[in-house]
């Protein structure tokens, strides 16, 4: 799924699935699967540095890079600056040089 918010822009990319039961979270899926996730309806995207999910409910499911938890809210998000280190490969250098 493509994301607006990448790593380099120092951005958590947070889709948020508005399903009403199971048939609405299987509608959200398919017309991810097929390509259309920016048109799905109930699903919606935000880009944020910090996030802080609050809920009346004791226990939350969750699905973090596709794995499933059970955690208790608040749930605090946000990105740390200079925490991951890349590893690149060195430009290409320049043709005929």
């Amino acid at each position: 799924m493509p994301s607006k918010a990448s790593l380099m822009d120092g951005e958590l990319a947070v889709y948020v699935a508005e399903a009403a039961g199971p048939m609405a979270l299987l509608r959200i899926a398919i017309a991810v699967a097929a390509g259309r996730w920016e048109s799905a309806p109930g699903l919606h995207f935000i880009a944020c540095r910090s996030l802080t999910v609050a809920s009346r409910r004791r226990r939350l499911r969750i699905a973090i890079d596709g794995e499933i938890r059970y955690v208790e809210p608040p749930l605090n998000f946000r990105i740390l600056e200079r925490r991951l280190a890349f590893l690149m490969p060195a430009a290409a250098p320049p043709p005929g040089t």
